[in-house]
């Protein structure tokens, strides 16, 4: 026992206790891009013989690139994505062995800014051929997301699909859109990006193929009168918002005759030229847009247009019409004159004078008509005009007065 504590009282007469406080440690940045240099530095307060070393990640970075002295020690190294979100820490040893001293310092958090290291790779869950309201589902995913986290986009074509059929969960991006009409041969992909390291990748595209049909009816204009000479041309034309996939096909109709001649196709219109003749007159002229496949229903008739042949047995123009009845009153005034001035001229000559000119001519040539003429006899008297003879009958009292005067 005597010998034991002997022992213990030499060698702690030999041996000062540590009382120094830990290595503090510190960074030029905590954030360093992927492949440029880390610089981490730990610093003692006082000046004595240590051995440092550094671990960083949980793995010792002995090899790297070490300045030492004895107050403080530097680290040098290249970050690479396994560095991010790890902490570094520095050990100070003493190299006396009079000296009993082994701290560490505080864990420093290294974040290392970098991108996705693979491709995209895009992939379907649904056919990449559809009719219109269907439904597309994509899929987009990379083995990264980086640091910090990339952005998701889709795209078809040069149009930009909304976020809200997006469904993000981590390194995987997911779409479901509705096929429309204009998706039609356009190329559809996903894009990730990030603008704290100016990266913008886009996917393998896959082209999409949508089956659709105008949303209207077609729409009938006449380039040309309807209302037309017989031999004149005659134009129709005929129009839709959109084209269709697969091909829509036109067709023409005037009254029961199916019109084969004339006509010119485009992928939203039609036009039709024809002669003028009798058999269209009064007839209904239209288009016909339809499907001939089974993967899209449209089969639609434009309005009527009837065509009118102008003849000069059954038509007149509005000037004609205005002559011809001009021509007929002048016509009708002149024999309602002829007419009055016979009656007139029916009547003794005095008397058409006196009639008709003795209120605004008085003069001493119109005379009054001629007076009866009165030949009296014993008993009864005899009046004369012009040729005809009337015999008045006196009354006794005059034939009294008459015998009185005798």
């Amino acid at each position: 026992m005597i010998d034991f504590v002997l022992l213990i009282s030499i060698f702690l007469s030999r041996v000062v206790i540590n009382t120094f406080p830990s290595p503090e440690i510190s960074a030029e940045s905590a954030e360093v891009y992927e492949h440029q240099k880390m610089s981490l530095r730990c610093t003692l307060s006082v000046t004595t013989a240590v051995r440092w070393s550094w671990y960083c990640a949980g793995k010792s970075m002995s090899y790297r690139d070490i300045s030492n002295n004895n107050r403080s020690s530097t680290l040098n190294f290249t970050v690479n994505p396994e560095h991010d979100n790890t902490y570094c820490y520095c050990r100070a040893q003493s190299n006396s062995r009079n000296v009993l001293y082994d701290e560490e310092s505080d864990r420093q958090k290294i974040t290392v800014i970098y991108p996705p290291s693979d491709d995209l790779k895009l992939t379907h869950e649904s056919r990449t051929s559809m009719a219109v309201g269907n439904d597309f589902t994509f899929v987009c995913s990379i083995s990264t997301m980086g640091n910090p986290p990339i952005s998701w986009s889709w795209k078809c074509g040069e149009k930009t699909l909304s976020k809200i059929w997006m469904r993000n969960k981590g390194n995987v991006s997911k779409i479901e859109f509705k096929a429309e009409s204009w998706q039609n041969g356009e190329d559809c992909f996903c894009m990730a990006s990030s603008t704290k390291y100016s990266y913008n990748v886009s996917s393998n595209k896959q082209t999409v193929t949508v089956y659709y049909a105008p949303v209207d009816f077609p729409d009938l204009i006449n380039k040309t009168h309807v209302h037309v000479e017989e031999n004149s041309p005659v134009v129709l034309h005929c129009r839709v918002s959109s084209a269709g996939n697969p091909r829509l096909y036109w067709s023409w109709y005037c009254g029961d005759h199916v019109m084969e001649k004339g006509a010119s196709f485009g992928d939203t219109w039609s036009e039709l030229t024809f002669i003028a003749s009798k058999q269209y007159h009064q007839k209904a002229c239209y288009c016909r847009l339809q499907s001939w496949s089974n993967l899209v229903s449209y089969n639609k008739t434009s309005q009527k247009m009837f065509i009118t042949i102008k003849s000069d047995h059954t038509c007149f123009s509005v000037v004609t019409f205005m002559t011809t009845t001009s021509v007929l009153s002048t016509f009708l005034v002149i024999v309602a004159l002829i007419i009055l001035i016979k009656n007139v001229r029916k009547r003794p000559l005095n008397l058409q004078r006196c009639i008709h000119f003795h209120g605004l001519f008085r003069n001493s040539r119109c005379t009054a008509p001629p007076q009866p003429k009165v030949r009296q006899n014993d008993d009864r008297t005899i009046t004369f005009i012009e040729d005809h003879t009337y015999e008045v009958v006196q009354s006794n009292e005059k034939k009294k007065r008459k015998g009185t005067s005798l």
